[in-house]
């Protein structure tokens, strides 16, 4: 059976932090924890080597720790909601990104969440609180958050039910419905009050 399922979610590209998570799970690997990466998304070409990015990720992937990193491709969204109630944690590197939903959904599932400090991360993410934030670019820092899920279940517990509880409060239907009739509402009164 699968130890410590880390998930990733998204298509296999650079500013989705694919590279940065593969090495950081091989040095987590290196250090004697047990852990396998699942890693679920379409594959893409990265067109400065003519490669696909599942081919270079399995070239950086030493053959001792091949059978830990899984790449499952594109899977339907109940299949990655399954996964994510089995695993310990889910880690979303991104470089960048508008609004994620993938990190939304992870948080929904109640699962202990990691996303990057960059983009929309501290919009959704209260360090420490309901997930952790961070730096895409520093696989130290991808590293330590991941070992801190892994070696502190209940308080990873914890931020997944704290991240679960943030994204029914700020964005379920209905609050999203009654978030977007105020904006449209102020912006009608305002205009009237020209």
């Amino acid at each position: 059976s699968i130890q410590n399922p880390i998930i990733f979610s998204g298509t296999l590209t650079q500013k989705k932090g694919i590279y940065e998570l593969v090495k950081a799970v091989v040095a987590i690997l290196e250090t004697g924890i047990n852990t396998t990466l699942i890693v679920n998304g379409k594959d893409t070409i990265n067109h400065s080597t003519g490669l696909s990015v599942k081919q270079e990720l399995l070239q950086i992937i030493p053959e001792a720790f091949q059978k830990n990193i899984i790449f499952n491709g594109h899977i339907t969204r109940d299949e990655l909601l399954d996964q994510y109630k089995l695993s310990k944690v889910a880690v979303f590197p991104s470089f960048a990104e508008a609004f994620a939903m993938a990190p939304m959904e992870a948080m929904l599932v109640g699962v202990p969440t990691i996303y990057s400090d960059t983009c929309s991360g501290s919009e959704l993410i209260a360090d420490k609180i309901n997930g952790l934030l961070i730096n895409p670019k520093s696989i130290e820092s991808i590293v330590s958050s991941i070992k801190y899920m892994i070696n502190n279940p209940d308080e990873a517990k914890i931020m997944g039910e704290k991240g679960r509880e943030s994204i029914i409060r700020n964005f379920s239907k209905e609050i999203m419905i009654s978030k977007t009739l105020e904006f449209y509402e102020n912006i009608r009164s305002s205009y009237k009050n020209r």
